[in-house]
C-alpha cells in the first residue's frame, strides 16, 4: 500500500522536471551575414527557452582578428558572459590570410540556477575573406636625394602593429638611419618599427652618376614574420654630390690708400681650399713685408710665402715708397686647391696705393711778377716758357702733382697751363674778389662760408692723387653745395674725396668711378657751369663775381695752340693716374 501512495509522486516529479529540462535550451543561433570581407561587421542573433542567459565565446584561428563595435580589438578567446536569453552582439573581423577563412563562435546556456552548460553549446559559422592591404599609405617627400641629404617616409597601415623596411642595393650608394648605416637587400632594422609613423633616412652615393634604389615598407605579422606579398613601395633617385666649387672671398676693401711704412689688414675667407697665397706686382720703389717677419721683404712678381696661408684668415703687411708720389701695386689672392695646385683664374684682387711720408719740395714759380699782355693772344715762346715754368705736372704716373708755393705768380703759372683762364690780369691789380676766395685753404669743413649761387665750369678730367688743386677745390666746394661732401677745401684729391665723387655720380646716375670723367664733369658744368668761357682753376674771374668760377666775356681769346697744348697735358694727367 505504501508503494502505491509513493508512485504517484514520483511520476509527477520525473514528469514535471522532465518537461522542464526539455525547454531550457538554446533554440536558435546565427550570424548575419555569415559572410564578410575583412573589416566588416556581422551581428550575432540568438533565442532561448527556460534559460537565466547565454555567453559567447570568439575561437582563436591563425591570421583572425576580432573588434568591438567600437573598433577596439577583441582578443581572440574571449568571452562575452551575461547577455541577454534572447539578444545580438556585433563585431567585425579582419583575416590577415592569404584565403578565405571560416570561424565558429560558441554560444554557451546559462540554466536558471546560474550555471553555464558547456554541454549543450551552439555554434554559428561565419567566413571572412582575406584582406585587401594592410598598408593603406606610404610616401616619399621627394623622388630625387643629393647624396648626403635626407628623404623622408611616412605610411600607414590596419590590422598590425608593426612594420619594417627593406631597401633595395645599389653600388656605390649608403643608406643611413639615426647615424648607423643600414644594410640593404634585407629586412632593415632589428626592431619592428610603429604601424603609423615616418622616418629620416640619409643616402650617400660616391658614384659620379644617378642611382635609383626601390624603398619597400612590409607589413610585419603577429607570428613573427613578415608579408611581402601586400607591402608597398616607391623609389628613389640618389643624385651624386654636387661638384667641389673652390671660392675665395675679399672681405677686405678692394682699393687701399696707404703712406709709406703703414700696415693694412688683408682679410679673407675660402670653400673647398686647402689654403692661400699672395702674389705682389713689382713697382719701382715699392717694398712689402709681413707682419710674421718685419725686417723680411716679400718677393714679389711671385708667391710670396715660402708656406700657404690658412684658407680662412688675415694677414698685416706693410708697404714702403721711396720714389716721389703715389704708386699702385696689385695684390692678388691665390687658391691653393685640394689637389695641391694653385688655380690662378680664382684670385681674388686688392690694389693698393703707397705714397710717401714726406712728399719732395715742390717746384716753385719764377719770382718775377708777371707782365700785364698787351695782345690777345699768348705767343708760342710764351707757351713754352710757361710749361717750362710748371714742369711739375708732368711727373711719372705714380707720383702726386706738386704745386707751387701758393702765390699769385705760382697760381697764375698754372692758370696759364690749364688754359683756362680767357683774360689775364696783372699781378699788381687782382681782383676785387675771385671764386679762389670761395674755395678755402683747408681749414673749413662741411658749407660755411660757401654761397649758394657758386658756379664754376670745368675743361679738364681730375683723378686721385692730385694735391693743391684749384680745380679740385672747386670740385670739394660743390661736393659740399651737393651734400655729399664733409671734408677740408684744401684741393687735395684722396680717399674722401674720391668717395664723394663716387656719391655724387651714384646720385646723378653716372658711373661711380671715383674720376671726373667727361660725363661727370659734363654733369658738373650742367649744374654749375656758366655759358661763359671756363675760368682758370683757382676760380678767377674778369668781373671778379664771387659766386662764380668762370671768367666773363673778353675780346682776348687764347691761341688755338695753347688750348691744344693744355688740352694734351691734361689728356697727359688722366692717362698718368691709371698706371
Amino acid at each position: 500500500m505504501a508503494l502505491i501512495r509513493v508512485f504517484p509522486i514520483l511520476f509527477f516529479l520525473v514528469f514535471f522536471f522532465g518537461i522542464n529540462l526539455a525547454y531550457a535550451q538554446i533554440t536558435s543561433f546565427s550570424a548575419n551575414p555569415a559572410s564578410i570581407q575583412s573589416g566588416q561587421v556581422t551581428t550575432y542573433l540568438w533565442s532561448s527557452e527556460n534559460l537565466g542567459g547565454i555567453k559567447l565565446v570568439f575561437p582563436c584561428v591563425s591570421g583572425i582578428k576580432y573588434y568591438y563595435e567600437s573598433g577596439a580589438p577583441l582578443a581572440c578567446g574571449s568571452t562575452i558572459l551575461d547577455l541577454a536569453t534572447n539578444g545580438a552582439y556585433s563585431v567585425s573581423a579582419a583575416n590577415l590570410s592569404l584565403s578565405g577563412a571560416s570561424v565558429e563562435v560558441k554560444a554557451v546556456p546559462k540554466t536558471a540556477e546560474g550555471i553555464y552548460d558547456e554541454s549543450a553549446p551552439s555554434y554559428a559559422p561565419l567566413t571572412i575573406y582575406p584582406v585587401s592591404a594592410i598598408i593603406t599609405e606610404f610616401t616619399s617627400n621627394t623622388d630625387t636625394v643629393v647624396s648626403g641629404n635626407d628623404a623622408v617616409f611616412s605610411w600607414n597601415s590596419q590590422y598590425i602593429t608593426g612594420v619594417n623596411f627593406n631597401f633595395s642595393c645599389a653600388e656605390n650608394v649608403k643608406i643611413f638611419y639615426a647615424g648607423s648605416e643600414v644594410p640593404c637587400g634585407q629586412i632593415a632594422f632589428g626592431t619592428n618599427l610603429a604601424a603609423q609613423s615616418q622616418i629620416s633616412v640619409s643616402f650617400s652615393n660616391i658614384s659620379q652618376s644617378k642611382k635609383t634604389i626601390s624603398v619597400t615598407v612590409i607589413p610585419a605579422m603577429d607570428d613573427g614574420t613578415y608579408d611581402a606579398t601586400r607591402s608597398k613601395s616607391v623609389t628613389l633617385v640618389v643624385e651624386p654630390p654636387p661638384p667641389k666649387i673652390p671660392k675665395v672671398y675679399v672681405y677686405s676693401p678692394s682699393l687701399v690708400a696707404l703712406s709709406s711704412g703703414e700696415t693694412t689688414v688683408i682679410s679673407w675667407g675660402g670653400i673647398y681650399i686647402s689654403g692661400v697665397n699672395m702674389n705682389i706686382t713689382c713697382a719701382y720703389g715699392i717694398t712689402a713685408s709681413s707682419s710674421a717677419d718685419p725686417s723680411q721683404t716679400l718677393p714679389c712678381g711671385t708667391y710670396a710665402f715660402s708656406e700657404n696661408l690658412p684658407a680662412t684668415s688675415t694677414h698685416a703687411l706693410s708697404f714702403k715708397n721711396t720714389v716721389s708720389g703715389i704708386v699702385r701695386v696689385s695684390l692678388k689672392i691665390i687658391p691653393f686647391l685640394e689637389n695641391n695646385t694653385y688655380d690662378a683664374t680664382l684670385a681674388k684682387e686688392i690694389l693698393i696705393d703707397v705714397s710717401r711720408e714726406t712728399p719732395p719740395e715742390p717746384v716753385t714759380a719764377p719770382s718775377e711778377p708777371i707782365a700785364e699782355e698787351t695782345s690777345n693772344t699768348v705767343s708760342p715762346s710764351e707757351s713754352v716758357e710757361s710749361q717750362s715754368q710748371t714742369t711739375e705736372v708732368l711727373q711719372p704716373a705714380s707720383a702726386p702733382k706738386q704745386e707751387p708755393t701758393p702765390s699769385a705768380q705760382s697760381e697764375s703759372s698754372q692758370d696759364v697751363l690749364r688754359g683756362t683762364e680767357t683774360n689775364t690780369k696783372p699781378v699788381s691789380k687782382p681782383p676785387e674778389n675771385t671764386a679762389a676766395d670761395n674755395v678755402n685753404d683747408g681749414t673749413e669743413n662741411g658749407s660755411d662760408g660757401i654761397e649758394d649761387g657758386f658756379t664754376y665750369t670745368f675743361v679738364g678730367p681730375l683723378h686721385y692723387g692730385l694735391i693743391h688743386d684749384g680745380d679740385v677745390k672747386a670740385l670739394q666746394k660743390i661736393l659740399t653745395l651737393e651734400g655729399v661732401y664733409a671734408g677740408a677745401i684744401d684741393g687735395d684729391y684722396f680717399g674722401e674725396t674720391q668717395e664723394a665723387v663716387i656719391r655724387f655720380q651714384k646720385k646723378h646716375g653716372l658711373s661711380p668711378l671715383g674720376i671726373v670723367d667727361h660725363d661727370t664733369r659734363e654733369k658738373l658744368n650742367e649744374l654749375y657751369g656758366s655759358n661763359q668761357p671756363a675760368a682758370d682753376m683757382n676760380g678767377v674771374s674778369s668781373e671778379g663775381n664771387s659766386s662764380s668760377g668762370t671768367a666773363s666775356d673778353t675780346p682776348r681769346q687764347k691761341n688755338i695752340f695753347i688750348r691744344w697744348g693744355e688740352s694734351f697735358i691734361s689728356f697727359l694727367r688722366a692717362l698718368f693716374s691709371f698706371f
